[in-house]
């Protein structure tokens, strides 16, 4: 069985604190968010390929989830049957979120909702079906059940254990997700506290309720008119039948969500054509106001031809027209300069508060090459090239420093000290370094902004004739440059 990584590149959007949970708080913008990337991993389950086991780990929004699926694949479809530990409530990620989907991303990013995880004290199984054959599984927070776009809320995602058959091959595809406080734009924070659930009523009710809440948001009342007053018709109906428990009103519950989601699309779409609309008479009034601007200098222009007993006085406005670009060119000069000038200020500040964000993590210098970030001490076992938990800890905090600077470069540099043999040290340093890029990598930067190179003992920064000296030597620095901050280092006396 062949499998193949999928790089999940979309914006999760959610605000963190320094311990990576997410706390979300009431009343706040949730569009001021950190934006964090992640890799999951699609299988390809071969055509009648029998059944393997793969598992799946929580993100930072709730690392402690867990959970595992088997997955059948048969003549025209691949079953899945999953399970999940240790699931939160939904809430917690905004009041616009009631429950968890299940999706299925192909390789060409086209992302497949398989159905609705409902979680009873931490848990929730569930039994779905296919035709995919190759595909990853994530589970996101969602407003309902019947939404048809992936939320950036991703809360778990698959990956592959030792029970798993066959080969890892990466492959890179893109699919958009719908950013967090989409649903609630021009929504008060009155209208953003959670929904108190009676555990008498059935969730849907309150998913009904939701679907109908952010249907409204999305101007379905002025775009989808028939389509929103059908729902709305059929939520009256719910309401009243709510507290009987009856299938009939999970049924019309469902068919209220289902309803105002289609409304929605619709909405959105209709949405969209009217500003298309709105824009291309915007840009015909423009032109045509431009035509007649035209005509009318030359109209003035024609006028002043015939007036040959101005020709003196025109001649001087002609001077004074040229002593004034002539003014305005000096003066658009002078702010050039200034607003380059500028420009270099803010990327010498800019430079200066990354070094002592960096400086707080790790010793950082700043030199002509850049910012180099010095990571020595007890990196890793002796001869081996694994990160210990303590480096990955504070590598996992520059990695969050830098993920905001996106323009950066980083250079991983491996060294050691004069113990062993030349060619035993290149190796050894450059797998260390090797081992810092990829660990960056996992953590969200870009594999395209970085390089790894090993140097063995050739650069020593201390005697190797002292222990003291050789732990100075045994270390990995990170070059941090680019055009953000220039590749100047910082004059004396001002970082």
């Amino acid at each position: 069985m062949k499998t193949i990584s999928l790089l999940l590149m979309g914006s999760l959007l959610v605000a963190l604190p320094m311990d990576g949970r997410a706390q979300p708080t009431v009343g706040a913008p949730l569009y001021n968010v950190t934006v964090v990337a992640g890799t999951t991993q699609a299988i390809n389950y071969r055509y009648r390929g029998g059944s393997t086991e793969i598992g799946f780990r929580g993100t930072v929004l709730l690392p402690d989830a867990r959970g595992e699926a088997k997955v059948k694949s048969r003549q025209d479809t691949v079953t899945i049957d999953v399970k999940f530990q240790k699931m939160e409530p939904a809430s917690k990620f905004g009041a616009e979120y009631m429950t968890y989907v299940l999706w299925a991303i192909s390789p060409v990013g086209k992302a497949t909702n398989l159905g609705e995880l409902v979680v009873e004290d931490g848990e929730s199984e569930l039994t779905v079906t296919t035709p995919l054959q190759t595909f990853g599984l994530i589970v996101t927070a969602e407003p309902y059940f019947a939404v048809t776009q992936v939320s950036n809320v991703v809360v778990l995602e698959n990956v592959v254990t030792e029970d798993t058959k066959g080969k890892v091959e990466e492959v890179k595809a893109q699919y958009e997700l719908l950013p967090r406080g989409q649903y609630t734009l021009d929504t008060s924070p009155a209208d953003l506290q959670p929904m108190q659930m009676d555990k008498h009523i059935s969730p849907y009710v309150y998913q009904a309720r939701n679907a109908v809440r952010i249907a409204q948001r999305a101007k379905v009342d002025t775009y989808a008119p028939n389509e929103f007053q059908r729902a709305e018709s059929l939520l009256q109906q719910v309401e009243q039948e709510k507290n009987k428990q009856k299938k009939t009103v999970v049924a019309m519950a469902r068919q209220v969500i289902q309803q105002c989601e289609d409304a929605r699309l619709i909405a959105l779409k209709r949405q969209e054509a009217e500003n298309l609309t709105n824009e291309r008479k915007a840009a015909a009034q423009e032109l045509s106001q431009t035509k007649q601007g035209a005509e009318a200098v030359r109209t003035a222009a024609f006028a002043e031809t015939k007036k040959a007993q101005q020709e003196a006085q025109f001649a001087e406005m002609a001077r004074a027209a040229s002593l004034l670009e002539t003014q305005k060119a000096q003066q658009s000069a002078t702010e050039s300069d200034q607003a380059r000038q500028k420009a270099e200020e803010e990327k010498t500040e800019l430079r200066k508060n990354l070094k002592e964000q960096l400086n707080k993590i790790l010793q950082t210098q700043d030199t002509v090459r850049g910012l180099i970030v010095n990571m020595s001490g007890v990196l890793f076992d002796f001869g081996k090239a694994d990160l210990k938990a303590p480096a990955r800890e504070k590598l996992a905090k520059i990695t969050g420093i830098l993920l905001a600077y996106p323009g950066l470069r980083v250079e991983v540099e491996g060294h050691t000290d004069s113990v062993g043999s030349d060619e035993s040290n290149q190796t050894l340093s450059q797998n260390r370094a090797n081992s810092v890029r990829d660990y960056l990598v996992e953590q969200g930067l870009s594999r395209n902004s970085m390089t790894a190179s090993g140097f063995g003992k050739t650069r020593p920064i201390a005697s190797n004739d002292t222990e003291e000296g050789r732990q100075k030597n045994r270390r990995v620095e990170l070059v941090v440059s680019g055009n953000e901050i220039t590749n100047q280092a910082t004059p004396p006396g001002k970082s």
